[in-house]
Order: structure tokens, then C-alpha cells, then sequence
């Protein structure tokens, strides 16, 4: 996560490599990461410097498009509640 006006790093993360897409939610404060390992990253916003990690899983569908996932918050449910 970075400060978009000056650049700096507020918090860094572990995922696997590769990121394929970013999807945020901003009425759940969920950001769903797919990299193109099959992973899926999950994470919730707790605040505007702060994340908190989600479960992460494989992909159900490697190579999928992610202009396609606007609906992740129904493929986990279990994250909504966060």
C-alpha cells in the first residue's frame, strides 16, 4: 500500500508473484489480488493506512479474465464480514 500523492511505502504485504489484477471494493473494504500463480490474495481495509490479510486460495479458474470478477465478493462470502 502506498501514498498515491508522494510515492512512499505505508505497508507491504507478502503475496506470490506476479500481480494479474487488483479489485477493490470500496462498500466492503475488500481488495482481492490474483497473481499469475493461481493465487488469490485477500485483504480488508481497515483504515486508509492500514490492511488487514484476508485467506488466501487458488484461483478457481487459472487464466481467467479479471475485468470479469466484478461479483468476487459472492465467489468468498466469507471475507464480506471481514
Amino acid at each position: 500500500m502506498m501514498d498515491a500523492d508522494n510515492g512512499k511505502v505505508i505497508q507491504s504485504v507478502p503475496i506470490s508473484a506476479g500481480v494479474d489484477a487488483n479489485i477493490f471494493e470500496p462498500t466492503t473494504g475488500m481488495l482481492f489480488v490474483s497473481t499469475r500463480e493461481g493465487m488469490i490474495h485477500i485483504f480488508h481495509e481497515d483504515s486508509p493506512n492500514k490492511l488487514s490479510e484476508g485467506r488466501n486460495g487458488q484461483d478457481r479458474v487459472r487464466g481467467e479474465d479479471d475485468a470479469n470478477r466484478s461479483q468476487d465478493s459472492q465467489r468468498f462470502p466469507e471475507h464480506v464480514g471481514f
